[in-house]
């Protein structure tokens, strides 16, 4: 028994169904059934419980609470997980930039350095074939 997401490109819409997989030992193949148990919020990504009124009855209301918890608890963790990569990321881009920073300067230092030298030489090649 899983949740199964399934996106509706019309409505736009995800719809969360309880999936049950079932081997039927005569036709030697397994067949799924699904039961509809909400929708997938856009902004969060946690499954929102519908009310069930047309709900067929073949699981409880506690089966039903206790996925639709251990799937938004899944969809936390990984929420966090993305925002502690990305944190650290930023963090590392941040040090690049600086360190880039410097890089660029002590070019431009190096770059000053060898035009006043280049010309200092031309000046001096100058000077002895005079």
């Amino acid at each position: 028994m899983s949740i199964v997401l399934q996106h509706d490109s019309r409505a736009n819409v995800t719809y969360a169904y309880h999936n049950t997989v079932i081997w039927d030992k005569v036709q030697k193949k397994s067949s799924t059934s699904r039961i509809l148990i909400g929708k997938v919020d856009p902004e969060t990504g946690e499954v929102v419980k519908t009310s069930g009124n047309r709900r067929k009855k073949q699981i409880d209301d506690k089966t039903i609470d206790s996925e639709i918890a251990e799937f938004n608890k899944k969809v936390r963790e990984k929420k966090n997980m993305e925002e502690a990569l990305l944190s650290g990321n930023s963090l590392e881009i941040m040090h690049l930039k600086e360190e880039l920073a410097r890089i660029q300067h002590k070019y431009k230092q190096i770059s000053q350095i060898m035009l006043s030298a280049t010309s200092q030489i031309r000046q001096i090649f100058e000077d002895n074939t005079l």
